[in-house]
């Protein structure tokens, strides 16, 4: 007499069973490629930073630095992933695989591909052509000229999308592939969170942490990342990715100083003998610890009331924890490895030294200090109101 099958193994359940599977191996095959994406963009942050480190210490170097290399290696592997992704998405992908994916000249992919790909060009456009900038108007080692502001375009582009190829495997994904995926966007907001703090790099040294123009920049330029990962499914998705952006930062300010190093372009002022770390990250853990707590208890509020509420949050969070912390940056309790503020550029003249561990003054008096500051609460806002529409985009994005 034959045994009879389990309850769990009864045709029904097999049946209910093989498309669960089927969606769970389908989901895991998509991470792949946002795996890929991340690793280069957190090969890309390090080169960034090392870089900087590296026209800070050493100077304008040949183009064949460890630093560009990692950068436009970092930047091209992406295109070419992606590249070979387009192609056997058009002519060899499944009717599933093209259905979620978008047309462009007669190829298909998914739309974090197609931004990634853009991205990949734009930085390999932008090493020629930072080349000629040097060739024609001399070297220097300022971060914002036009060669190297579409080289950083093109790095936030390819950051971008694969933080749209995370957002669309969250979406179309289930349990622990959702989770996981969730996790990936989360450090995707991270990478560019570290994108914002490279802008502005020049702008947010400790002698402007108590200046408008400091909390201007910041108010715009990183509310809208730690926004835009809400609803990812997480407990706590702003401060997973400010948690990315710190970690990185951190790893980078403590090994740089391990390696030796000189200035070889003049005027030299200062003589460092190890690269010249980055200052140590912004406390963007505690607005962002903010953030998650009062967005879990405002999820019925109106979006435009919401956006005041997260704006203001992240303002005063960040105000709170940034100003007294600037205070110890400039006390000689700082100037130490951990927290790298004794560290000066090649070029810095010999009368900055003093300068440098004491606050520059707000230059228009008509305008108290702190009603000039209060001018970033404001921008804060609209930057969380972006996003806020961009968590409804990457919270809807299918392909």
């Amino acid at each position: 007499m034959a045994t009879p099958l389990p309850q769990e193994w009864s045709r029904g359940a097999l049946e209910r069973a093989v498309p669960k599977v089927q969606e769970r191996i389908v989901a895991r095959s998509e991470l792949w490629p946002i795996f890929v994406g991340l690793g280069c963009a957190t090969v890309m942050q390090i080169s960034l930073l090392w870089d900087f480190s590296w026209h800070t210490t050493i100077g304008r170097d040949t183009f064949w630095t460890p630093a560009h290399i990692g950068l436009y290696a970092g930047g091209g592997i992406p295109g070419l992933v992606y590249g070979a992704l387009v192609l056997h998405t058009t002519w060899f992908g499944s009717p599933a695989a093209r259905g979620r994916s978008v047309r462009f000249w007669g190829f298909r992919a998914p739309l974090g591909a197609w931004v990634a790909i853009w991205g990949s060009i734009a930085m390999l456009t932008a090493a020629p052509f930072d080349q000629w900038w040097h060739f024609s108007y001399g070297i220097d080692v300022r971060i914002i000229s036009p060669p190297h502001i579409l080289l950083l375009v093109g790095v936030t582009a390819t950051h971008v999308g694969v933080l749209l190829l995370a957002a669309a495997a969250t979406n179309r994904s289930s349990g622990r592939e959702a989770k996981t995926a969730a996790s990936l966007k989360c450090y995707g907001a991270g990478m560019l969170l570290l994108m914002a703090g490279l802008f502005g790099m020049e702008a947010t040294y400790p002698t402007y942490m108590h200046g408008p123009m400091f909390y201007l920049f910041v108010a715009a330029s990183f509310p809208i990342w730690l926004v835009a990962t809400g609803g990812a499914g997480l407990a706590w998705p702003a401060t997973t990715a400010a948690l990315s952006y710190t970690a990185l930062r951190l790893f980078m300010t403590w090994v740089l100083p391990l390696f030796p190093a000189i200035p070889r372009i003049g005027p030299i002022h200062f003589y460092p003998t190890h690269m010249v770390p980055p200052g140590f990250p912004l406390l963007l853990i505690a607005p962002a610890l903010a953030l998650d707590l009062i967005a879990r208890r405002s999820e019925t509020v109106d979006v435009r009331l919401r956006s005041l509420l997260l704006g203001c949050t992240f303002f005063v969070a960040f105000l709170a924890v940034q100003w007294p912390f600037a205070n110890f940056l400039m006390s000689p309790w700082a100037r130490n490895w951990v927290f790298a503020a004794d560290n000066f550029r090649f070029d810095l003249l010999p009368n900055s030294f003093t300068a440098h561990y004491r606050f520059l003054p707000w230059r228009d008096p008509r305008v108290p200090t702190w009603l000039a500051i209060l001018a970033a609460a404001p921008v804060a806002v609209a930057s969380a109101q972006l996003g806020l529409w961009l968590r409804a985009f990457l919270g809807r994005i299918q392909r």
